[in-house]
């Protein structure tokens, strides 16, 4: 997932976020754990929360996406990409039901 992305749309939201400062990938590990990509150190639900996200759907299956700029407790901020339908989606939607959404731009998009 580090930084490369099936959908142009997807890699354009994820370039703004960096440009708010969200400038880490972060990843779901199997057990749970959001990691920052290529580090060990791992972060539970109660140690993030959500400072902006951009959802986005199109017009087929497997299309909702959602881009999560996250920040954890000792200040690292990144995004989390769920993308419906890619393998890591259940342990996304898993970890981000237990993080607290707080102080957030929602901003929905339609594909083109």
């Amino acid at each position: 997932m580090a930084g490369t992305f099936k959908h142009k749309a997807t890699a354009k939201e994820v370039r703004k976020m960096k440009q708010k400062g969200f400038d880490h990938d972060f990843e779901i590990k199997s057990k749970g754990i959001l990691e920052i990509v290529g580090e060990d150190q791992g972060y539970l639900p109660s140690e993030v929360k959500v400072r902006d996200l951009s959802t986005y759907s199109g017009n087929g299956e497997n299309c909702e996406k959602i881009i999560y700029g996250i920040e954890t407790s000792n200040g690292i901020k990144g995004t989390l990409v769920y993308h419906e339908g890619d393998m890591e989606a259940r342990r996304v939607l898993n970890f981000m039901a237990n993080v607290k959404i707080t102080n957030t731009k929602k901003i929905i998009r339609k594909e083109k």
